[in-house]
């Protein structure tokens, strides 16, 4: 009975992250903002501590990339408070001149070894991650030992994350199709 109600948690979890996936972008705001967001919205009267660090400058990100990589931290936030049994909950934004990195860090449970490499059965979390992390070039590591926490790591280069780029006047983004090829 407790995994049927834990798959049902599961499905209504992807459902609101699906229909979120619907609307428009989070335009005009920062991935601390979005990340702090969705951490407030869980630990609401909890135990659990959870906090945002930002590094560097921010810069203004592509909106794709905003979205995919708001969506990739979401995901791992939310699987971190469902999952992880953590007692904090840590997300690191860097921005540098070279690169823009994202660390989702908890001290929780860890992911057994299987469940890292193929998942679990009826869950896309992990392999959604990485199909996300691929879409726009980002690197995408996870790092888990059960009893040991998770941490979770995309970093994608600045001349494709940053909506203005001092090499990128005039560039094009990989995921997007040339003037004619439309």
């Amino acid at each position: 009975m407790d995994d049927v109600l834990e798959r049902a948690d599961d499905v209504l979890s992807e459902s609101r992250d699906r229909m979120r996936d619907l609307r428009p972008a989070q335009a005009n705001r920062s991935l601390s903002d979005i990340f702090v967001s969705a951490g407030e919205s869980r630990t609401a009267g909890g135990q659990l501590r959870f906090r945002v660090i930002t590094e560097g400058t921010p810069h203004e990100l592509h909106p794709i990339v905003r979205d995919e990589i708001a969506r990739i931290g979401n995901e791992a936030i939310s699987n971190a408070f469902r999952h992880a049994k953590a007692d904090s909950i840590e997300v690191l934004v860097v921005y540098t001149g070279s690169r823009l990195s994202v660390t989702i860090a908890d001290d929780g449970v860890g992911i057994a070894s299987n469940v890292l490499q193929s998942g679990r059965d009826g869950h896309f979390g992990l392999t959604g991650m990485r199909e996300r992390a691929k879409r726009i070039k980002a690197e995408f590591s996870v790092a888990s030992r059960q009893g040991s926490g998770t941490t979770i790591n995309l970093t994608i280069p600045a001349q494709l994350a940053y909506a203005v780029h001092a090499s990128g006047a005039g560039r094009r983004w990989p995921w997007q199709p040339a003037i004619g090829d439309v």
